[in-house]
């Protein structure tokens, strides 16, 4: 099952605050990146599983409305 960015967050007890300090951006910036996890560059996605400690193919990286 992939996890969201929200949910993986959640999950290691991690802030807003704390992924965007990892990514070099914002808390708020972060907030805008979970919500629309499209916009995620794909060096961020390895910084974010590796972080999280969870492998990216566990990540989903498309928004659950998006999805078809």
């Amino acid at each position: 099952m992939k996890l969201s960015l929200a949910e993986a967050r959640r999950l290691r007890n991690k802030t807003q605050a704390d992924m965007g300090n990892i990514l070099g951006i914002t808390a708020q910036t972060y907030r805008k990146l979970e919500l629309n996890p499209g916009l995620i560059r794909m060096r961020d996605a390895k910084i974010i599983s590796d972080y999280l400690k969870i492998p990216l193919e566990d990540l989903q990286f498309i928004k659950n409305d998006d999805a078809k």
